[in-house]
């Protein structure tokens, strides 16, 4: 299993969207040509700082050097949407772990963000959730497609290969957030 729900149909997704002041969603970034997620338009909730690495964790990490961060610290945003950051106490306290980065990320209808694997020792020991603001995509992790809307709070394995298109007709709007050290698999009874 690379998917797995573990809360459906969340409610109030409005007010998470509505609590989003507008500059933010102005200066949202984009990556660069060429990058698996050029597609995407993104605001940071939390950002990595990046750290420098010894030279055998730096030959290790040549596959993606954008992920050598170790430390996070907190963006504007996370400090300004209090509905984001109620969001965040309510799966602390539900699933435990430790936030780490976190952004909402944002997909143009019929949009794609290409298969990838997110690699480097950024990803050890973490897991990474979506909660869907708005919209409806598919995601492929590994050979396994689902379909997730608004409301849909998910786990996946970014460490296999992974993708997703939107197909709905608005943007696809999403938090991305990586959590160390959460007991989500106990709390939801599964084991994967």
């Amino acid at each position: 299993m690379y998917q797995y729900m573990i809360a459906e149909k969340l409610y109030g997704m409005e007010v998470l969207l509505d609590s989003i002041p507008e500059e933010h969603w102005r200066q949202a970034g984009t990556f660069k040509k060429g990058h698996p997620q050029e597609e995407i338009r993104r605001m940071k909730i939390r950002s990595p700082v990046e750290t420098p690495l010894s030279g055998a964790e730096m030959i290790a990490d040549l596959r993606d050097p954008q992920s050598c961060y170790m430390e996070v610290f907190e963006e504007r945003l996370f400090k300004e949407s209090k509905p984001i950051r109620e969001f965040f106490d309510w799966f602390y306290k539900r699933y435990g772990g430790k936030h780490y980065r976190s952004n909402i990320s944002i997909l143009p209808p019929g949009k794609s963000v290409d298969r990838h694997i997110d690699g480097g020792p950024y990803y050890i020991g973490k897991d990474r959730f979506h909660l869907v603001l708005q919209g409806k995509y598919e995601y492929v992790v590994g050979r396994e497609i689902r379909k997730w809307h608004a409301g849909d709070l998910f786990w996946f394995d970014n460490k296999s290969e992974h993708q997703s298109t939107n197909i709905g007709n608005v943007d696809r709007i999403s938090i991305i957030f990586d959590v160390g050290g959460s007991d989500w698999r106990n709390v939801c009874g599964i084991n994967v």
